[in-house]
């Protein structure tokens, strides 16, 4: 068996757009709060758990960005 466990306050990162050959468009930045993850493998099962606090995001061009947010139960 193999477990997996990370935790963090926050996590940032910076989103692109791929732009084909000319290269990558900077979409913003995003901060996953309170992030954690969990990975439980063995031979014949996988189980994955994310968990989040809150997903703040600062789009550098808010007019051709659009954010879908997924609840989950």
């Amino acid at each position: 068996m193999f477990e997996l466990s990370f935790q963090v306050t926050t996590l940032r990162a910076s989103l692109y757009k791929s732009q084909g050959l000319t290269g990558e468009k900077p979409l913003g930045d995003v901060s996953f709060e309170n992030f954690s993850l969990l990975l439980l493998l063995t031979r014949h099962d996988m189980k994955i758990e994310v968990r989040l606090g809150s997903v703040p995001l600062r789009p550098f061009e808010s007019s051709h960005l659009h954010v879908v947010v997924v609840p989950f139960p």
